[in-house]
C-alpha cells in the first residue's frame, strides 16, 4: 500500500515501528492470544507492504518453525504413552523419606530433559510433584515452583533444540548462507550457566524468593476437612421467605456456607447478599456432616431428593496452553451444571479475583480454586485439560506406544 502511494523510506520505518509497538501493547495487554496478534502483525506488515510476497513466502522454507512443531508432537507423544510418567513416579514416592534430595535431584533431571524436550510439558508434567515436595519441606510452594521454571529454561541452553530460540538462530544463520549449529555445539556456554544458576538459586536466589500462600492454603484449615454440598427447597409455608439469603442464621452457622441459590433455572450466585428467599428457591450448602443432618429435620427447609448429598474437596487447578478453557468465559462454560463444580476464586497476576467470576475470560497462567467432589473434579480436568497443582494428573496412557515415542526422540 506504501509502495502504491509513493512513500519514501522513512514513512516505511515510522510504518514499521508503530506496528512493532501496537503489537508490544497487544502482547502486553493480552486483547488476543498471542498467535493471533503476531500473525496480525505480520498481515498488517504485508498489507502495508514491508514485507514483500517473496519474504513472507521464506518463512515457511525455514527449517526451524517446522522443526519446533515437531518437537512438540515428539513430546506430546512421550507424555500420552506414559513414557515420562516414571520420573514423576519415582520423585513422588521419595518424598517422603528425602523431600530435600528429592527436589534437588528432580530440578536436575528437569534441566537435563529441557535440553532435549519442550520446556512447557515438562514443567507442566512436575508442577504437582514439586507442590507436594514444598508441602512434605514445610514450605510455600512459590519457593520451588521458581526454581523449578528456571531449571527448565536454563537446560534448554545446553543442546540445538532445547529451545525454539537457538532453533530459530540457526534457521537465521543457514539462510543467510553461514555454517549451521550442531546439537551440541553449544554445550559447554550451557551447562556453564546451568551450573552458575544453580548456585545461585541455590545460596542466593532461595532468598529472594516470595513465600505466598496458595489460594487453597488461605481457606484455613477448616475450610479443608470433609464436607458435603447439600441442596434444600424453601416451601411454600417457610418462615425464611421473604429473608435475605446471606442473613438467615441457618446458613451462617459454624461449619456451613451458602454457595448458591438457584430460582428455576438461574443461579444467583452473582449477587448473594441481594436476593430474598421465595418459596420454590432451591439453596445450594456446603456443610459438615452434623449440620447436614440437622437440615433434615427443619421445618422451613425441605431436602431436594433428586440431588443426595456428596463429599467435596477444594482443588487448584492451573490453566496450561493446551486447556479448553483459555479465551472463554466462566459463566459461559456452566460448569456448575455440566460438571457440578463450583469456581471459587481466580488467581492472575498477583491478584485473587473473587467477584463477578462469570465474567471472567480464562487466561494461559491462571490458577481456578474448584470445589465440588473429586469424582466431578477430576472429570472436568480431563474433558478440559486442566493440570491439578495439588496431585499428579491421572490419565490412561497407551504405553504400548511408549517404545514408538522414545524411539522418534
Amino acid at each position: 500500500m506504501l509502495t502504491y502511494l509513493g512513500a519514501d523510506p522513512f514513512v516505511f520505518a515510522i510504518a514499521g515501528i508503530v506496528v512493532i509497538l501496537v503489537m508490544l501493547v497487544m502482547f502486553m495487554r493480552e486483547i488476543y492470544p498471542p498467535e493471533v496478534t503476531a500473525i496480525g502483525g505480520a498481515a498488517a506488515m504485508y498489507v502495508l507492504g514491508l514485507l514483500t510476497f517473496e519474504r513472507v513466502s521464506q518463512v515457511f522454507s525455514n527449517s526451524a518453525p517446522w522443526t519446533i512443531a515437531a518437537m512438540f508432537l515428539v513430546m506430546g507423544g512421550l507424555v500420552r504413552t506414559g513414557a515420562l510418567k516414571w520420573l514423576t513416579v519415582q520423585a513422588d514416592r521419595r518424598a517422603d523419606s528425602a523431600p530435600v534430595a528429592t527436589l534437588l535431584i528432580s530440578l536436575a533431571v528437569v534441566a537435563f530433559g529441557s535440553a532435549f524436550l519442550n520446556n512447557t510439558p515438562v514443567v507442566v508434567l512436575m508442577i504437582p510433584v514439586f507442590v507436594q515436595l514444598a508441602n512434605r519441606m514445610g514450605i510455600s510452594p512459590s519457593k520451588v515452583l521458581i526454581p523449578l521454571s528456571y531449571a527448565a529454561i536454563m537446560g534448554g541452553t545446553i543442546t540445538l533444540i532445547g529451545t525454539s530460540t537457538n532453533l530459530l538462530v540457526d534457521g537465521m544463520a543457514r539462510s543467510r548462507g553461514m555454517e549451521p549449529f550442531t546439537i551440541f555445539e553449544i554445550a559447554p556456554l550451557g551447562l556453564i550457566q546451568v551450573a552458575a544458576g544453580g548456585l545461585y538459586l541455590m545460596f542466593i536466589g532461595r532468598h529472594l524468593l516470595p513465600d505466598r500462600t496458595s489460594m487453597g492454603g488461605l481457606l484455613g484449615g477448616d475450610r479443608r476437612k470433609m464436607k458435603y454440598f447439600t441442596e434444600v427447597a424453601i416451601p411454600a409455608e417457610s418462615d425464611l421467605i421473604g429473608e435475605r439469603a446471606t442473613e438467615v442464621d441457618l446458613f451462617s452457622r459454624e461449619g456451613v456456607r451458602l454457595v448458591d441459590v438457584m430460582r428455576g433455572d438461574a443461579s444467583l450466585r452473582r449477587d448473594l447478599k441481594a436476593v430474598e428467599l421465595e418459596a420454590g428457591d432451591r439453596v445450594l450448602l456446603r456443610t459438615e456432616v452434623e449440620e447436614l443432618l440437622t437440615f433434615q429435620t427443619e421445618s422451613d427447609l425441605r431436602p431436594v431428593d433428586k440431588l443426595s448429598s456428596v463429599a467435596t474437596e477444594t482443588v487448584e487447578v492451573l490453566i496450561t496452553p493446551g486447556c479448553r478453557m483459555v479465551g472463554r468465559a466462566l459463566g459461559a462454560m456452566r460448569l456448575r451444571r455440566r460438571y457440578g463444580v463450583y469456581v471459587i476464586a481466580v488467581h492472575r497476576r498477583d491478584q485473587n479475583i473473587g467477584r463477578q467470576l462469570d465474567e471472567v475470560v480464562v487466561r494461559v497462567g491462571d490458577t481456578l480454586l474448584l470445589e465440588g467432589s473429586r469424582d466431578d473434579i477430576h472429570r472436568l480436568a480431563e474433558d478440559m485439560n486442566l493440570v491439578e497443582v495439588s496431585r499428579p494428573a491421572q490419565q490412561a496412557f497407551r504405553r504400548g506406544k511408549a517404545p514408538i515415542a522414545i524411539l522418534a526422540l
